[in-house]
This record gives structure tokens, sequence and C-alpha cells, in this order.
């Protein structure tokens, strides 16, 4: 009788250990879903970066290169204004010079023309 007890004893010990096997690769099978839909995900997240990144650097390379244009623009607008500023300011130095000549000469002809 003890035999059998023990006989039948091992068996349900070896069935629960069965049963807790199989529980245990069905729980780490459940877990190897999940790392995998974990896995996918963070793939796609990675991927969404990626092209925010990349939009991200095109956008920079636009306004850089918009950047530039606008500086160079800039410049070359300062440098012509300057000489246009240079031009108006000889002018008006060259026609003040003549209205003071004029000037000067209308003076002497007043004053020629009281001596007489």
């Amino acid at each position: 009788y003890q035999r059998r007890v023990r006989a039948e004893w091992d068996e349900d010990s070896l069935q629960a250990a069965l049963a807790e096997a199989l529980e245990e690769k069905e729980k780490a099978a459940e877990y190897g879903l999940q790392l995998l839909h974990r896995n996918n995900h963070l793939e796609q997240c990675k991927e969404q970066l990626e092209n925010q990144i990349a939009q991200m650097r095109n956008s920079y390379d636009e306004l850089k290169q918009t950047h530039t244009q606008l500086t160079e623009t800039h410049g070359r607008m300062c440098k012509s204004f300057d000489q246009h500023d240079q031009s108006i300011l000889s002018e008006s130095e060259d026609r003040e010079i003549s209205l003071m000549e004029e000037r000067d000469q209308l003076r002497n002809q007043v004053k020629t023309a009281q001596e007489n």
C-alpha cells in the first residue's frame, strides 16, 4: 500500500510540477509577446522621431540658406545706400560751394553797382 501511495504521490507531484512548468512557459510566452509588442511600438516611435529630425534638419537648412541670402542682400543694400549717401553728400557740398560762389559774385556786383 505504501508503494502505491508513494507512486500516486510521485505522479501527483510530477503532474503538479508539469502544470507549474507549463504555466511558467505560458507566462514566459506572454511576456515575450509583450516585449515584441513593446519593441514594435518603440521602433515606430523611433521612426517617427527620425522623420521629425529629418524634417527639422531640412527646415533648418532652408532657414540657414534664407538667412545667408538676406544677410548678403542686406550687406549689398547697405553698401548701395552708403554710396548713394556719399554721392548726395558730395553733390550737396558741390552745390553749397557753387551757391556760395554765386552769392559772393552777387555781393560783388551789388557792391560795384553801389560804388558807381
